[in-house]
């Protein structure tokens, strides 16, 4: 018997329904009522789909990859449903402390697999984005105009340090004198005023008084009240002062310039545990290479 094509389309669709889909990571047959609404629009559209027990397999690895990421940085981790979303070359290894960690909280064998085999395809759709996007020419070593490589160089800037007081401003967000003894100062019962400088204490492995774990747990309105202080008020003042009559000058050639806001804030005590990884801000996305 001769069987029209679209006719016969619709039949094999209409089985693959019936018999439902493939789990991408499992690879077992599965009914519709094991996907997601989302994974199921990917599975009709003919698209790898993954069924809901992976799903959360995958989201358990994501969340364990975070926190690994978060301990291997030194940081503290306020939001225990935050996920690693990108499998990188530089941060596979973090994905791998994450499903050992899983493994060693009796992730069966077989999972643990599967999970490794995700891993590695990932990290393969991520190598064939960035080179298809490379090859479109998206990507230029010097995408920036030839007039901003003499003002990309590094210089020492001669300013009016009675104009600009950062060292002072600095005194007052910090809470200190001298910055230089910084480390060395007593700890108070009371919380420092800048969260920058409760995470140094914790990078530094120093001993911290009991009454500043409120202001680790309730890490947002921490930020927040630091942010409408008058030290950091006036701070932002100068900031924003500093940028329009010394930065922009330089750099405008009598155009805007777009600068970050709020800044970011550092201190590093002495210690073992750094304040991050080594990088270049070109690595973020939201960051370009012209940056200066």
């Amino acid at each position: 018997a001769v069987v029209p094509r679209q006719a016969f389309l619709q039949l094999m669709q209409s089985w693959a329904v019936s018999a439902g889909y493939a789990c991408k990571l499992c690879q077992e047959l599965r009914s519709q009522d094991d996907f997601s609404d989302k994974q199921l629009k990917r599975a009709h559209a003919g698209k790898s789909a993954c069924c809901t027990s992976c799903q959360q397999a995958i989201t358990d690895l994501k969340r364990q990859a975070f926190k690994a990421q978060a301990e291997f940085e030194g940081k503290l981790v306020f939001e225990t449903s935050a996920l690693l979303e990108t499998v990188t070359s530089d941060n596979k290894v973090i994905w791998e402390r994450g499903l050992g960690e899983l493994v060693a909280n009796d992730l069966p064998k077989r999972l643990a697999l599967m999970l490794g085999h995700w891993l590695d395809e990932e990290l393969k759709e991520q190598r064939a984005a960035q080179s298809a996007f490379v090859d479109s020419g998206s990507v230029c070593k010097n995408d920036w105009p030839s007039w901003l490589d003499p003002l990309r160089a590094e210089r020492i800037l001669q300013y009016d340090a009675n104009e600009f007081p950062f060292e002072s401003l600095l005194h007052a967000i910090f809470e200190t004198s001298d910055l230089a003894r910084l480390h060395k100062a007593p700890l108070r019962e009371e919380a420092p005023l800048c969260p920058t400088l409760l995470r140094a204490y914790h990078l530094s492995g120093a001993k911290r008084p009991r009454s500043w774990r409120q202001k680790e747990k309730w890490q947002k309105r921490y930020v927040q009240n630091f942010r409408n202080s008058l030290p950091y008020l006036d701070f932002l003042r100068v900031y924003h002062e500093f940028v329009r009559q010394v930065v922009a000058p330089m750099v405008g050639q009598g155009e805007a310039v777009l600068y970050q806001c709020p800044p970011t804030l550092r201190c590093q005590m002495p210690g073992v545990v750094p304040m991050g990884k080594p990088h270049r801000d070109a690595d973020f996305d939201a960051h370009h290479g012209a940056e200066i």
